[in-house]
């Protein structure tokens, strides 16, 4: 388990994975570039601290921006076999309360560490 501080004089503790894949969104028209997702070998979306159970887990990519499982749709477990297929894609995620979307802006770059 590795320690994680937090603003408050709580630790938490996290399990540690072997494997950390950061997604990054495109920049948008506004240029404002979007927050990074870090995703776990489970597909865990890390830093929860920041976005509270949405996303909490990654699901997949569609090839569109559209909602359901489309033509050229990648599952998880396809994604975390060769990440870099992603690319271009627009991420599945769910949330907490279990409803899944799709999010806007797609993958720009995807490194593996």
């Amino acid at each position: 388990m590795k320690k994680q501080s937090t603003k408050s004089s709580e630790v938490v503790f996290q399990p540690k994975y072997e494997k950390r894949i950061t997604l990054q969104p495109k920049e948008r028209p506004d240029m404002t570039l979007p927050y990074p997702y870090f995703i776990d070998e489970k597909g865990g979306v890390g830093r929860q601290d920041f976005w509270k159970g949405k996303p909490l887990r990654l699901q997949g990519f569609n090839p569109r921006n559209v909602s359901g499982v489309v033509k050229g749709t990648i599952g998880l477990e396809d994604f975390l076999k060769n990440p870099k297929r992603a690319i271009g894609m627009f991420p599945i995620f769910e949330h907490k309360g279990g409803a899944f979307f799709t999010y806007g802006d797609p993958i720009q770059t995807i490194t593996v560490k």
